[in-house]
């Protein structure tokens, strides 16, 4: 997404929030973009950790008067098991007292290998 459309879009987003995201990708040239996330944290919340591991993982520390919790949104659409667990890596790392969101877009199929879905 060129850089006059992306800010026509970034205005169109509720105030109030900081917006922390990753830009789409093509894989074509002609092809959708894929993979634009977007995580909104209110202004009077505190941001103490950003990590951008990869291409469709944001994971943040976000501080709220005493608790502390760590949000991870997810845009899998290929490697999900590898995803998941970067995320279960982090989450570990973290102290029991903190509270943990997770969200995403998945896409996930369920069924066996060579079953027809």
């Amino acid at each position: 997404m060129d850089a006059e459309k992306r800010m026509g879009k970034d205005q169109e987003l509720p105030k109030g929030y900081d917006w922390h995201r990753q830009d789409a990708s093509r894989k074509d040239r002609k092809g959708r973009a894929i993979g634009r996330m977007l995580v909104g944290v209110k202004k009077n919340l505190a941001v103490e950790e950003k990590i951008l591991v990869e291409k469709g993982v944001i994971k943040l520390k976000v501080r709220m008067k005493h608790d502390v919790w760590r949000l991870a949104g997810i845009y899998a659409l290929g490697d999900v098991e590898g995803k998941i667990e970067q995320i279960k890596d982090w989450m570990e790392i973290g102290e029991k007292e903190e509270k943990i969101i997770i969200g995403g877009d998945l896409n996930v199929r369920m069924g066996e290998l060579g079953e027809r879905i």
